[in-house]
C-alpha cells in the first residue's frame, strides 16, 4: 500500500496549542492529498530520500518541525516512523515564494521519474496550496500514513 501525504492548513494559534499539548480543536480551512507522489517529489526537488531540516524545499514536501514525543529522530528510516510534522506561518510564506516559479522539468531527478505527469500535476496542486496557505497567512500540518 505504501505510505501517502496529507497536508492540511491551520490557524498559527492552532499549531502553537497543538505543541503545548492542549486539547484545542480546529478544523483544517483546507487540505491537500498527494498519496505516494510525496517521496518522487522529495528526491527529485532534493536529490534526497532522506528530509533535510534546513533545505525549504525538503521542508514543503515533509514538514520542518516534528511535534513533542514523535519518534523523529536520526535512527530511523524516516518514512516508517515519521507520522507528522508542522511549517509555521512565517515558513510557509517562503515556501510559497520559493515554489511559485519552480518546474520540475529544471531538476535533472525529474528526468528519471517515471510517472511525470502525474508527479507534475501533484506538484502544481503543492504549489498551489501553499500559495492559498500563505496568502491567509495559515500554518501546515504535513502527515503521512
Amino acid at each position: 500500500m505504501g505510505i501517502w501525504a496529507f497536508y492540511n492548513a491551520h490557524s498559527q494559534t492552532a499549531i502553537e496549542h497543538w505543541l503545548q499539548d492542549t486539547d484545542y480543536k480546529e478544523e483544517p480551512f483546507f487540505d491537500l492529498n498527494i498519496g505516494k507522489a510525496f517521496h518522487w517529489l522529495h528526491r527529485i526537488l532534493t536529490g534526497s530520500d532522506e528530509p533535510i531540516f534546513d533545505n525549504i524545499l525538503s521542508n514543503a514536501v515533509l514538514g520542518k518541525y516534528g511535534y513533542p514525543g514523535s519518534d523523529w529522530g536520526s535512527d530511523c528510516w524516516w518514512f516508517e516512523c515519521y507520522c507528522g510534522s508542522y511549517i509555521d506561518n512565517k515558513t510557509v510564506k517562503q515556501i510559497a515564494e520559493k515554489l511559485k516559479d519552480l518546474q520540475l522539468k529544471d531538476f535533472p531527478l525529474f528526468e528519471e521519474c517515471q510517472v511525470q505527469e502525474w508527479i507534475e500535476d501533484e506538484f502544481n496542486e503543492l504549489k498551489k496550496f501553499y500559495q492559498k496557505a500563505a496568502e491567509q497567512n495559515l500554518a501546515v500540518h504535513a502527515h503521512f500514513g
